[in-house]
């Protein structure tokens, strides 16, 4: 019997709140421009998972094409590599659970990432999603905490579907 390899984990990635931020600023204030803080502690993420990155932020929809220049101008170039996707849009969604069912969407055209995954953003998660989220502040944006959660959860539990092509809300188990 051939074992498949074990798939890498997957961060899925917001931006606008997470690695760019309303308050403690030290640069100009531009969308393009990041928190230096919060890159940092996404470098910290980057170094001690393996994990591959799903653009799941509004940038998708108007800024990918910028996606890679941003990165490397930020100082993460070394990791664009490891942007692999960017959830679909879902439009008819409610706002206020559109991020979730776009992710939800991914991992269900993508089983094989099911296991192992984190998601950073500043807005809710719906609950089934709930204990794989570390919520940044808009103001602040990812911290070196934040960091240390999104870690954990890719190193915890591994997610667990009941009923094959739907999500569950029984995620441990």
């Amino acid at each position: 019997m051939k074992l498949m390899p074990t798939p890498p984990p997957i961060l899925f990635l917001d931006i606008d709140g997470v690695l760019n931020c309303q308050g403690n600023r030290t640069h100009s204030g531009s969308r393009e421009e990041f928190t230096p803080a919060a890159v940092l502690a996404l470098r910290s993420i980057l170094d001690k998972s393996d994990c591959r990155i799903v653009i799941s932020s509004s940038w998708r929809e108007d800024l990918m094409d910028r996606i890679d220049p941003v990165f490397k101008n930020n100082g993460l170039g070394d990791y664009v590599s490891r942007i692999i996707d960017r959830t679909p849009q879902i439009a008819d969604a409610p706002e206020y659970t559109r991020r979730g069912d776009e992710i939800g969407k991914w991992l269900d055209d993508h089983p094989e990432f099911r296991k192992r995954f984190v998601i950073l953003d500043d807005d809710w998660i719906p609950l089934d999603l709930a204990p794989f989220h570390v919520r940044t502040n808009l103001e602040v944006g990812l911290t070196n905490t934040h960091a240390q959660m999104a870690l954990t959860i890719l190193a915890g539990p591994r997610a667990k579907k009941t009923r094959p092509g739907k999500r569950s809300t029984r995620l441990f188990g």
